[in-house]
């Protein structure tokens, strides 16, 4: 969508407010300290955070975001994914064009989140899109993220926080193209890349999804390359995974980018 129309359905979102004070026990005492962050969308119980906690509601972060990047006057596109508490959304510049490798060619983007259950802080992440496939791509080490606690004084320099993430990325594409190429080099047999697939998820109905997608490429000769994307394409279209745990897998996936797949290997016991 445009971020015209990402500001307009941020007014959807779930909406949060403080309750307090709080009480617990059979007797109702009252829990100084501490207050309660309530879902009033979906009537429920989001937190109990301590009183330095600030809400930020979803609505107003996104509507700054968006306000930031037409500032910015960048053409981008947004995906939004709202499991209520957590608010994710990927932006993805489309006029900044990176390319790395043979036929592989990014745009730069970023990646917004929030919550009202403390799980996460305000963050804005560097993202890439793989124009190919589609497949996102949260990649930490090419750019300084942001990861605002929501006990800290909430910054809303979001203009500035965009164009410094943005600037990076751009900045990084040399950096990007020479991963890109290590990992497209970096060859490895079937066996030895399921063990490390195995190794690295853990979580077997992932690993066994993550496995479905590598025994659908044509040929046998597998890369680090093959096994990243495989990563971010169940990331990105895996049916009914949820956005926390979409960005775990995002976080393993950046393991794989980063780390030759020998090293990947599960240690052996002494």
């Amino acid at each position: 969508m445009e971020i015209s129309e990402l500001k307009n359905r941020a007014l959807s979102f779930d909406r949060a407010m403080e309750l307090k004070p709080i009480y617990w026990g059979d007797e109702r005492r009252e829990l100084k300290g501490f207050k309660a962050i309530w879902n009033i969308d979906r009537q429920i119980t989001a937190a109990v955070v301590s009183n330095r906690y600030n809400l930020l509601q979803h609505r107003d972060f996104i509507a700054a975001a968006c306000n930031a990047i037409q500032n910015l006057n960048i053409p981008a596109d947004a995906r939004v994914r709202d499991d209520g508490n957590r608010i994710y959304v990927d932006i993805s510049f489309k006029s900044t064009v990176l390319y790395a490798g043979e036929n592989e060619e990014f745009l730069a983007g970023i990646r917004l989140i929030n919550s009202y259950n403390a799980t996460t802080g305000v963050m804005i992440l560097p993202y890439f899109l793989r124009v190919i496939c589609s497949n996102g791509m949260v990649v930490k080490s090419f750019a300084k993220g942001y990861n605002i606690r929501h006990t800290a004084k909430i910054v809303q320099d979001f203009e500035g926080a965009i164009q410094g993430i943005l600037n990076d990325l751009i900045a990084s594409n040399e950096k990007l193209k020479a991963l890109v190429n290590e990992c497209i080099a970096d060859s490895v047999e079937w066996d030895t890349m399921i063990r490390v697939l195995n190794n690295v998820m853990k979580t077997r109905k992932h690993a066994d999804a993550i496995n479905d997608i590598l025994l659908k490429k044509t040929g046998w000769v597998f890369t680090r390359w093959d096994l990243y994307n495989a990563f971010t394409q169940y990331a990105t279209h895996g049916k009914q995974l949820t956005p926390y745990v979409e960005s775990l897998i995002q976080t393993k996936a950046e393991k794989i980018l980063t780390t030759p797949l020998m090293a990947l290997l599960p240690k052996k016991r002494e």
